[in-house]
């Protein structure tokens, strides 16, 4: 499950800190943000679960 976080965190990181080299105009930055706001909520899903689960 580490693994999964760490490969999930590091698409943030990529994402936002090298994000001019993926999105040249401003609707690919906004496609961008999105999805990663989506991927922001599932894994803060994911982490309930996780702790409901124990």
């Amino acid at each position: 499950m580490r693994i999964s976080l760490v490969g999930i965190l590091s698409q943030f990181i990529i994402y936002t800190v090298f994000i001019d080299y993926f999105a040249a105009t401003p609707e690919q930055r906004q496609t961008i943000y999105g999805l990663l706001g989506t991927e922001a909520i599932l894994v803060l899903i994911l982490t309930t679960l996780l702790l409901l689960k124990k």
